[in-house]
């Protein structure tokens, strides 16, 4: 597998020094498709429609069986036909179970079904750049685009829901006896057929969405870590400097940040679920107030009462009576037998009812289904900040057992079925007339009032510690996940130890568990990994921490003591009186340059002994406040240290000065126009230097943008040198073509610079008005072959952008490398400027064809080349005539 560059701290201090190190792992892992979970969602599908058989059937036996038993009014003992329908003599406890468990059964099919439907849903709101959470209320959100996640196919989805669980309560009627008491139940072959209907319909639903789904579903899998991995290979990018910002803050700007040690709430982050909290409150109101009616109609007011004897709940208030006072509220038409078609219109009847009724309790639910979705998806996230760490690739059996790894969804699977159960005690129809119980409406109203509690208690909690909630919010978990570990591996999040660049810590992921978050301490708001979107094209991200270096290398290391002798440097300067240098004065120059010795090589001596040189110079000795070097420190020092030794600046957009092993960067201008160009060229210095083709980079000034850097052993290549040197040099740039692209690269356009350099040539009068017509003819030609390249960030790779002998360094060593300096303008382009501009400046631009067949081009890369090579002889020629050289070629 190929290598992904992940980041640890080492040494005795974990706060001061990043370790770059390899680890097994894809460049972006892939996700889990949870291809599983689909096959057993089919077999679901299967099962699905064999009950659908099984309830036709059942229906149909129900009608044709109670003409071939006895009737009467009161049930035989095993079975017989009561009212023109079959009954079962069955205990009263055997009665509440058997409609407990078909009321669990049908949880299980809609369950199933819901799976689904909910994966269709997610991923058609995907398509159409509406998907913001992993968990969405499925029956509540339609889509303009595919049949089975249309608005109108919700609706149907809800309404066969609804009549699902409103056939179940209808399924077994109870009996009615000459003394009003009830033994054993009636099957009621209109419910039957009804609750076929239900599962049918979303059956039919669920089918048509798994037609398409190898195509429309990417993955099957809930888990929203992998939902964001997923989005992520889809085109989710990732946004740098999130590191500790929560979803419920995710409108707000990336700054540096201290950890919070409580995050916000789900109804905070999720303000959608205060509509789910509000329903379930209000169902419990309705429900309450309800039972309340049904006492003073049954006891105070002129509707006629009944009382019925329910024996499994007793008697309400610890009465001795087990008698019951309901209300009827419906009398459908009267009738003996079935042919007549008066039960089953009674019965029928009784199903809508139950339908209208059944709706805000199917919706409530519903709603407290999705808080406690969003709370597993929490869950889930959080358990990265523990010993364990989490794993986003589980079987279909691990994801249920995630699911109900907690009480409260445990709770609520419990209480799904007791509700629709408790419901069908509470409104219920017989012999044509439907009953309301007051005593069933209060045992109906308990489990709604525990769940109202229960939600609202999972809704308003604040998840402790300083790992930012995310809630599902899957731009947030993208933004907060900056090492995706591989399959198999344990994803930990935590401190990720101390960047010298921003001054600031690293909070982030990591395949191995990481220091806890460091509490006050400000955490670093701008993050240089990336989430590469072409896995096949781009490689490892850039490190954080000290970009550029290779701790643990074999010849040089940049280790905690390395640094702490590069603090002792600074503050040997302090004591040498550095800091007051006056270059006439030979006396402080020598004393500058003797307590230098020996301190920035990176190999040598380790010791010095500060005493003495306090005793020798006669000064007082202080101490910085800190011992953690400070980059900006750091840089001032090398700066001095170079500003002693000294070497003469370049005729660069910096002033560049030499010290020892160092090459210092310096802004000419101290402006903030200045400071940023210094500090991106930093940046895309350490960016090379962490793919071994440019020097290291030690440190930055964040400030100024000065930067120190590593000098190179080796000499830059003069153009006779670098035409003997092509194959190496080509293999250079395939390097730099090849090394992975990063989030804050951007869009080289070599005609967009020639353009602006034109303007300025043609602001200063600098170039005769034929060459300008010149240029321009050029860049309308060229715009025409390779202005559409640049369109398309899929074709571009990282690319240095200013490619030439003069910028490519033969180190002394052994094996003569070649290394490539001056990333000033490394940014994503296409891959044959960089080749034209070489081949340019080689002055074989009336043969580029010699060095595109050893780069190895296709037949379109050697057709923009050409073109290429057009524009580099314009940009040579524009920017010669802004610095008063004259460099114009005939193209």
């Amino acid at each position: 597998m190929s290598p992904r560059w992940d980041y640890s701290t080492v040494g005795a201090d974990r706060s001061n020094v990043y370790e770059l190190e390899k680890t097994t792992s894809a460049k972006l892992p892939p996700f889990d498709r949870a291809l599983r979970t689909r096959n057993y969602c089919i077999f679901g599908i299967g099962v699905c429609w064999a009950a659908t058989t099984t309830c036709v059937a059942l229906g149909i036996w129900a009608f044709t069986a109670a003409q071939n038993l006895p009737t009467g009014t009161d049930p035989l003992p095993g079975t017989g036909s009561h009212s023109g329908q079959p009954s079962v003599s069955i205990g009263v406890v055997g009665q509440a179970l058997v409609k407990l468990a078909v009321n669990i059964c049908i949880m299980l099919v809609t369950d199933c079904l819901g799976c689904i439907h909910t994966a269709s849903v997610r991923w058609a709101l995907w398509r159409e750049g509406r998907l913001d959470f992993n968990s969405n209320p499925r029956m509540l959100t339609g889509t303009k685009t595919g049949w089975s996640t249309h608005y109108f196919t919700n609706i149907a989805m809800a309404f066969f829901l609804m009549l699902l669980f409103a056939a179940s309560s209808q399924l077994f009627l109870q009996p009615r006896t000459a003394n009003n008491n009830y033994n054993g139940f009636v099957v009621n072959g209109v419910a039957f057929l009804a609750l076929a209907v239900g599962i049918a319909g979303q059956a039919l639903i669920a089918t048509v969405a798994l037609r398409g789904s190898s195509r429309l579903i990417p993955t099957w899998s809930s888990n929203p870590l992998n939902t964001a991995l997923t989005c992520i290979h889809e085109g989710l990018d990732h946004h740098p400097g999130r590191s500790l910002v929560p979803v419920d803050r995710r409108r707000d700007p990336s700054t540096p940040q201290q950890p919070a040690r409580k995050q916000a709430n789900a109804l905070r982050a999720v303000p959608h679920l205060r509509w789910s909290i509000a329903a379930l409150w209000l169902i419990f109101a309705i429900t309450f107030i309800w039972a309340i009616i049904i006492i003073i109609i049954s006891r105070y007011g002129h509707i006629h009462s009944e009382t019925i004897n329910i024996q499994f709940f007793g008697s309400f208030a610890g009465s001795a009576s087990q008698n019951s006072p309901v209300v009827p509220f419906y009398h459908a038409w009267g009738g003996d037998t079935v042919s007549d078609g008066k039960i089953v219109a009674g019965s029928i009847s009784a199903l809508f009812i139950t339908l209208a009724l059944q709706i805000p309790f199917t919706l409530s639910l519903h709603a407290a289904e999705l808080v406690m979705h969003v709370y597993v998806d929490e869950q889930i996230w959080r358990k990265a900040s523990t010993l364990s760490g989490l794993t986003y690739m589980q079987t279909p059996i691990g994801n249920i057992v995630g699911f109900f790894g907690t009480w409260q969804t445990l709770f609520l699977f419990i209480l799904n079925p007791v509700t629709h159960w408790l419901f069908g005690v509470a409104v219920f129809e017989t012999k044509g007339t439907m009953y309301m119980s007051w005593e069933g409406l209060l045992y109906l109203a308990i489990p709604l009032a525990l769940l109202a509690v229960v939600v609202t208690c999972v809704a308003v909690q604040k998840p402790r510690g300083p790992q930012p909630a995310a809630y599902g919010h899957l731009q947030t978990l993208v933004d907060l996940v900056d090492c995706w570990v591989g399959p198999g591996e344990k994803m930990h999040w935590g401190d990720k130890g101390f960047d010298s660049l921003a001054s600031a810590r690293i909070a982030g992921t990591s395949n191995r568990r990481l220091e806890p978050i460091t509490w006050n301490a400000v955490y670093l708001a701008e993050c240089r990994v990336s989430h590469p979107r072409n896995v096949d094209r781009m490689g490892s991200p850039l490190p954080h921490g000290l970009p550029g270096t290779c701790i643990g290398s074999d010849d040089q290391q940049i280790s905690l003591s390395m640094f702490k002798m590069i603090d002792r440097t600074f503050r040997i300067m302090r004591v040498s009186g550095l800091y007051k240098t006056d270059s006439n004065n030979p006396t402080q120059s020598k004393r500058a340059n003797r307590s230098l010795e020996g301190c920035l090589p990176i190999t040598g001596e380790d010791h010095i002994d500060l005493e003495q040189l306090e005793r020798d110079d006669n000064e007082p000795f202080e101490w910085p406040a800190s011992s953690i070097p400070n980059a900006e420190n750091l840089t001032h020092a090398l700066n001095l240290c170079a500003a002693v030794i000294g070497v003469d600046p370049s005729c660069g957009t910096a002033t560049c000065y030499q010290s020892g092993c160092f090459i210092v960067k310096i802004p000419r201008q101290h402006s903030t126009s200045a400071a940023s160009i210094c500090r991106a060229e930093a940046i895309r210095t350490a960016w090379a230097a962490a793919h071994a083709i440019g020097p290291k980079v030690y440190a930055t000034d964040c400030k100024s943008g000065a930067f120190a850097m590593e000098c190179l052993k080796g000499n830059t290549l003069s153009t006779e040198m670098a035409s003997q040197s092509l194959p190496q040099i080509l293999d250079l740039l395939r390097k730099i073509h090849m090394a992975s692209a990063q989030h804050w690269m951007c869009i080289y356009n070599p005609i967009t610079v020639v353009e602006e350099y034109l303007e300025s040539a043609k602001g200063m009068t600098a170039m005769p008005l034929e060459d300008i017509q010149l240029v321009e003819t050029v860049l309308d030609d060229v715009r025409r072959e390779i202005g559409q390249i640049h369109s398309h960030p899929d074709l571009l790779v990282p690319c240095h952008n200013d490619f030439h002998s003069h910028n490519i360094i033969v180190e002394h060593d052994g094996n003569h490398r070649h290394m490539a300096i001056d990333f000033e303008n490394a940014d994503l382009g296409d891959p044959m400027w960089d080749l034209a501009y070489f081949t340019v400046n080689l002055e074989l631009e009336r043969e580029p064809l010699a060095l595109a067949s050893a780069y190895s081009t296709t037949m379109e890369e050697r057709r923009r080349l050409s073109a290429h090579c057009l524009m580099a002889i314009a940009h040579c020629a524009t920017w010669s005539a802004i610095q008063g050289a004259p460099w114009v070629k005939a193209p």
